[in-house]
């Protein structure tokens, strides 16, 4: 078997991995406030003229999601050679963990666009591994990572023939596969239609996939390799339904204007975290009985008092960890749920201690928030998840919020908030009655054979 060996990482070679850098340009370094430039329109394709200010603004809004997602962005600088289509900064490279592969674009206004990104990756370390040469062409919007050792190229009017040929030369070498995937004619040259026009990867085992489109070699493709497949609402193919991008972390970005693509992504979804209409019924019914009890404090008290029970630990609910979000935010809802938590028990010192949540993806803001919520509020512990976003507890990143915790000597209460791989679980329940237990074992096993218990041995776990 052959093994990929690279001497940087600078793509992980994966379409779903967790974004960490990210290269954008906003509509003005593109020329988009340009009278000259946005003349051009009709020449370029574009279906009306640009505008700017929207586009501004909508670009300004991705960027903020990105960061909050946890990439540092770069910006493409202004250059008189780029045109309005540099906005649309994927296609013009390739990033590989072997360096970067400067794309030699089929519309000929934005072959510059290859060289600009050239200069301000090398600026940042990352080294050219090669370019597309005439008579090939290639734009990286053709090109899906489908593993880290398979690249999946689209061949149509944007990358031909030659330009799949000379990704091959460059990438075979390094142990990684080059398949190509052919595109259907659509509109004809002139219309941009990208193989991520027709297939976008949520996660390492699921494609949204414009399946009237897609050739009948690709969909076989991906059922040979076992990926599941969620199909768009095709009313909504116009709008480009296939652009939903993966941040990583089973997180996705996704145009609020697609209501049906984006219900049909999330009903797959639910029942991959272990759940169908059966069990969602279930489940409903299951809250609108216990509600009550999980958010009432008087009758959380007589219910003690029925069961005969004089103190109880309280803590969140178990989707009140957001692990995912940003540090900032992360922060500031770890604050709010401790205030709050804290507050109950100090009403009913007599009857409840309080557990509180950190936000573990930033140690520095959770070593900070565990002396807060013990010195200052009072509380007894931390809830904790079965992992961090996807990241498990073994990560030596989090070794100095297990040191923490030992000394300060309180108890950690591990509660899974769902079950990584509930595809087998949806009938019955299962998610809950076997998916739980389960997570929370894999939880704890990555504890003890990462290491963490043996380091500090003082920890107290209760699962």
């Amino acid at each position: 078997m052959q093994t990929i060996q690279s001497s940087q990482i600078s793509n992980g070679h994966s379409s779903v991995g967790r974004l960490r850098k990210v290269m954008v340009c906003p509509p003005r370094a593109a020329a988009w406030d340009s009278t000259q430039q946005t003349s051009r329109w009709r020449e370029l394709g574009y279906f009306h003229a640009p505008a700017f200010a929207m586009a501004q603004s909508q670009h300004e809004a991705l960027c903020r999601e990105l960061e909050a997602a946890g990439a540092e962005l770069t910006l493409l600088p202004a250059a008189g050679e780029l045109t309005l289509d540099a906005v649309y900064v994927h296609d013009a490279s390739l990033p590989t963990d072997f360096g970067l592969v400067l794309m030699r674009p089929g519309k000929s206004n934005r072959v510059a666009e290859a060289r600009i990104h050239g200069q301000v990756l090398q600026r940042m370390g990352i080294p050219i591994l090669g370019e597309i040469e005439a008579p090939g062409c290639g734009e990286a919007g053709d090109m899906v990572w489908l593993d880290s050792r398979t690249l999946l190229v689209g061949r149509g009017y944007r990358t031909n023939a030659a330009g799949i040929e000379q990704m091959r030369r460059l990438l075979e070498p390094k142990g990684v596969t080059v398949l190509s995937a052919p595109l259907p004619h659509g509109a004809g040259p002139a219309t941009c239609l990208h193989l991520m026009s027709l297939l976008s990867m949520l996660d390492e085992k699921t494609v949204l996939v414009d399946a009237s489109w897609l050739a009948v070699e690709t969909m076989e493709l991906l059922e040979s390799r076992g990926f599941a497949q969620i199909k768009i609402d095709e009313t909504e193919r116009s709008q480009l339904a296939c652009n939903v991008l993966a941040l990583g972390d089973s997180r996705l970005l996704a145009l609020t204007e697609m209501e049906g693509t984006n219900t049909a992504i999330l009903d797959r979804l639910e029942s991959d975290f272990g759940s169908n209409d059966r069990t969602r019924e279930v489940q409903r019914a299951q809250m609108q009985r216990v509600h009550t009890q999980l958010t009432s404090v008087e009758k959380r008290l007589a219910d003690m008092d029925v069961m005969g029970i004089e103190m109880q630990a309280i803590s969140p609910a178990p989707v009140q960890m957001f692990y995912w979000t940003d540090p900032d935010l992360g922060i500031a809802t770890a604050r709010l749920v401790n205030d709050n938590i804290a507050e109950i028990a100090g009403r009913h010192p007599d009857r409840f201690v309080g557990l509180g949540t950190i936000p573990f993806q930033a140690p520095e803001l959770a070593i900070q928030e565990l002396e807060r919520l013990v010195k200052s509020l009072g509380l007894r512990g931390i809830e904790i998840s079965s992992n961090v976003a996807g990241e498990d507890f073994s990560s030596p990143r989090f070794r100095p919020i297990f040191a923490k915790c030992e000394e300060l000597g309180i108890v950690l209460f591990m509660h899974p908030s769902g079950f990584t791989e509930g595809r087998r679980l949806t009938d019955h329940y299962f998610s809950n009655v076997i998916g739980i237990p389960l997570e929370a074992a894999i939880g704890v096993h990555h504890l003890i054979f990462g290491g963490v218990l043996d380091a500090y041995p003082g920890l107290t776990l209760v699962v």
